[in-house]
């Protein structure tokens, strides 16, 4: 219940824009010359209203359905697009209920006093929501608000928290949160990022035993392997490069990846007839640019 309040409360600051556009049509409609002449005594308001009242019930019925019976435990700081579009639809009882306590119009004076409170209301929300969000640091300090609050299933909470790290250009604590992300997830793409950022901040025999470790287990996972081969190319480990990368091929032969790499193993270790051959592979699969490139550059032979 707590988190399915706060995905409506998300919605608040379209709320004063509901209750207004309320009143408009409230004051359109009475103020119509047609209104008088073309229904001067005809009883509408019991129809008008069970139509709305129908209206509303349609929206309202299947969002609260959903709210409560569809994963409720996705709220709070996680998955908040998809609760705030079912969330608008709890809105729209008030807004018929308002359309017809406003059924006559009051003193214009009262809808000007009325747009200047919706839009200060509006201001008061946006205002710190873009102070906050056109800001860094305080997007880092207002995720770990969130996530000190509840941090349960929070793996995708942490990886936000590593992106805004990421931007910062903070690598060394963008592999924290995604540590933290790992921790909480189990996701494999979180271990993986972590190990990545360690390779920014200088962390690369860290990073590299931390991928060793995983590909003990899990072989099959190409990314941890990709990532575990540029930190052995740091490191300078080539004779390692070699063993990973024909590990690699013999699980995944279509990644032009592990030819390319081992390839530049070879072309290191001084074995150019090995390093043309990983190179012919390949440039059969179809590698990007930057490798065909590198690959032209160290064999002295575009296109060969």
């Amino acid at each position: 219940i707590a988190d399915i309040t706060n995905e409506v409360l998300l919605i608040v600051p379209i709320a004063p824009f509901l209750v207004a556009l309320a009143m408009s049509l409230a004051f359109l409609n009475a103020a119509g010359p047609a209104a008088t002449e073309q229904r001067p005594q005809v009883q509408t308001p019991g129809k008008t209203g069970e139509r709305d009242l129908a209206f509303a019930i349609l929206i309202h019925v299947p969002c609260v359905i959903f709210l409560f019976v569809f994963f409720p435990e996705l709220g709070m700081a996680r998955d908040w697009d998809l609760f705030a579009l079912p969330a608008f639809g709890t809105v729209m009882p008030l807004f018929v209920y308002t359309r017809h306590a406003l059924g006559k119009p009051g003193p214009r004076s009262y809808m000007k006093r009325f747009f200047v409170a919706a839009v200060t209301t509006g201001l008061l929300i946006a205002v710190p929501w873009i102070g906050i969000n056109t800001s860094e640091d305080r997007s880092v300090s207002r995720y770990r608000t969130i996530l000190g609050l509840d941090d349960t299933d929070a793996g995708y909470g942490y990886e936000i928290l590593a992106m805004h790290f990421s931007d910062r250009g903070d690598f060394e604590m963008k592999a924290v949160a995604y540590d933290k992300a790992y921790a909480k997830s189990g996701n494999p793409r979180h271990l993986v990022s972590a190990c990545s950022a360690r390779l920014r901040s200088g962390e690369i025999k860290r990073a590299a035993s931390t991928l060793r470790t995983y590909l003990d287990s899990n072989p099959g996972y190409d990314l941890a392997r990709e990532i575990y081969i540029e930190a052995l190319v740091m490191i300078g480990n080539m004779p390692e490069v070699i063993r990973v990368c024909s590990d690699g091929i013999a699980l995944r032969p279509d990644r032009p990846y592990f030819h390319f790499y081992l390839g530049v193993a070879y072309h290191h270790e001084g074995f150019p007839d090995k390093a043309k051959e990983a190179f012919d592979d390949c440039r059969k699969l179809d590698p990007p640019t930057i490798m065909v490139d590198a690959m032209d550059e160290m064999t002295g032979a575009p296109g060969s």
